[in-house]
């Protein structure tokens, strides 16, 4: 045997003579001392073919839990992967819509969106800005719809919300996220 086989055996041996010392302290809390066998009657084969039958039960349904938990986990890993694909397929996008009261002029409006950006071109410069972020400002609406799935956007809808709510006050200013 080498060393490795050895090392093994010897933790094993251990394992073993540890549970049937734990075994046996068991069995004399529950039942008392043990007879010495040219007195005690049991039949120890029956004994021991029932312990067999239990283990064997004990095994089969440890089988059976690991076979659950294989198909499980194979059902969640496939769910996870059509997850996966869709969000690759459509990359969310996440947007804040703002609505404003008919009394705010569409010039202002207009005015404190400019000032949002020029906020935002300050924290991230002018061509990246220009690169991400998307908006639509309907002055005639009075709407305004950011996209903040990037930071540029993200900042800009903060920076926009601050600027409007502080103008026109919150009681003018409604806004929703829009998801998809």
């Amino acid at each position: 045997m080498n060393d490795e086989a050895e090392i093994y055996v010897g933790w094993f041996k251990k394992k073993i003579v540890d549970l049937m010392e734990h075994r046996m302290n068991e069995g004399a809390t529950k039942y008392g001392e043990l007879l010495p066998p040219e007195h005690d009657d049991r039949d120890f084969a029956a004994e021991a073919l029932e312990e067999l039958v239990d283990a064997v039960f004990y095994v089969q349904r440890l089988e059976l839990q690991r076979r659950y938990l294989v198909n499980e986990n194979q059902r969640l890993m496939a769910k996870l992967a059509r997850v996966r694909a869709d969000e690759e397929r459509e990359p969310a996008e996440h947007k804040f819509k703002y609505r404003f009261d008919k009394s705010v002029p569409a010039e202002e409006l207009e005015g404190t969106f400019m000032l949002a950006m020029l906020a935002v071109e300050s924290l991230h410069g002018r061509s990246r800005v220009r690169m991400e972020s998307r908006f639509d400002l309907d002055t005639a609406r009075r709407t305004c719809v950011i996209d903040v799935s990037t930071e540029v956007g993200s900042d800009l809808a903060r920076i926009f919300t601050g600027f409007a709510t502080k103008e026109y006050g919150e009681r003018w200013v409604a806004w929703e996220v829009l998801r998809g």
